[in-house]
């Protein structure tokens, strides 16, 4: 369980931070009702657009960290070690593919703990893809292995 994630309800505490940081903030509202509203943060002539404060306070951050003297292109770039998108992509699915052997694993060697930490998991979860995060594996996995006769699953909503 995560300790802090993106949700509307830190988007204040984004919001404030920028504003101790010298940013000045407004809402650019969508056109239309269905579009995003855009959050805005400017300073020393620098205008940082994001969806929601969350993603705004990220792209403060890289402002404040590659401290541009002038607007020019990529001058957000950051070069450097570092892991990149792709890596950490390859690494989840890597610990996915960990878990999901570690499930097979377990339903091998013990069959009742295999589905006591199924049915927990499905207990604590508000839907499949959350039950899946849960566990580690990818929601295609968890539909297979709830097929499996060995649970007698309650019916679930989702």
């Amino acid at each position: 369980m995560a300790s802090l994630a993106s949700h509307a309800n830190v988007w204040s505490t984004c919001l404030r931070l920028l504003h101790r940081k010298g940013f000045r903030l407004r809402v650019d509202l969508a056109a239309e009702d269905k579009d995003p509203d855009s959050f805005v943060a400017e300073k020393h002539g620098f205008v940082l657009v994001a969806d929601n404060p969350i993603e705004l306070l990220g792209l403060a951050a890289i402002h404040e960290e590659v401290n541009p003297e002038h607007d020019r292109p990529y001058w957000w770039t950051i070069e450097g070690p570092g892991p990149s998108r792709g890596d950490l992509i390859d690494e989840a699915l890597a610990r996915r593919e960990t878990r999901e052997k570690d499930l097979q694993s377990l339903r091998r060697a013990s069959p009742d703990l295999w589905v006591l930490r199924i049915e927990m998991t499905l207990d604590d979860s508000g839907s499949l893809s959350d039950a899946a995060s849960q566990l580690g594996i990818s929601a295609e996995s968890l539909r297979t292995i709830l097929e499996d006769p060995l649970l007698r699953t309650k019916k679930r909503p989702w």
